[in-house]
């Protein structure tokens, strides 16, 4: 598989359908958690030296999940498989795999990166506050239930409405879902250095992280 057409296939594939996941869960992971978990199968999978076909990329991956003491997926959830196959062609869009859906040094260190993270005080708060606004029209509304999950989920503070805040990196989770379901003009991500009123909520996040220092 070329780029070219990755990166085609990776488009199209995605109108087939919203960023949906149906999983039943033995333990608790959370919604972003569940994401980073394909993403580094999916990376894993492609440090062999094996020449993929996306179905056979996600088929592993999905074997490879289903064994999971977190994750059980059910055999005919189509949803989850394609979950997979759209996971697959963001990383190739990304440069995390190559033509022969391999992982690339880029996708190593992002694999890295993954393993499989969640927000924690790793160092020290670099400054920078991430906002979320959106304004999701109504044929994107599961989209929109999963930007709202993800937010609650991650402990964001309301500014205004459809307007949130957090210290810590975590856009990328949003890219996923602003990517899979062409949300450009409906979701905004930013990072910024200054953010009014934004001190009166500093006691909610030193409660989520006690080593930070807003």
């Amino acid at each position: 598989m070329t780029k070219e057409n990755c990166f085609c296939q990776y488009y199209n594939f995605l109108t087939a359908g919203a960023f949906v996941i149906i999983l039943s869960m033995s333990g608790i992971l959370r919604y972003h958690d569940i994401t980073y978990k394909i993403l580094g199968a999916i990376l894993k999978l492609g440090v062999r030296s094996v020449t993929w076909t996306v179905s056979e990329l996600a088929s592993a991956v999905f074997k490879n999940l289903s064994k999971s003491t977190f994750v059980q997926i059910q055999e005919n959830d189509k949803n989850a498989k394609n979950e997979i196959r759209r996971l697959i062609y963001y990383a190739c869009n990304r440069g995390y795999l190559n033509d022969r859906l391999q992982t690339t040094q880029s996708g190593a260190q992002r694999l890295k990166k993954l393993n499989f993270q969640s927000l924690e005080m790793t160092q020290p708060w670099d400054g920078k506050w991430r906002l979320v606004m959106y304004d999701i029209p109504e044929n994107k509304r599961n989209a929109r239930a999963q930007i709202r999950r993800l937010i609650k989920q991650l402990g964001f503070v309301q500014l205004q409405q459809s307007v949130w805040a957090h210290p810590l990196p975590c856009l990328e989770q949003f890219e996923l879902i602003k990517e899979a379901n062409k949300l450009e003009d409906s979701l905004v991500l930013i990072e910024t250095s200054r953010v009014a009123g934004i001190r009166k909520h500093q006691g909610h996040f030193e409660k989520l992280y006690p080593k930070i220092q807003l």
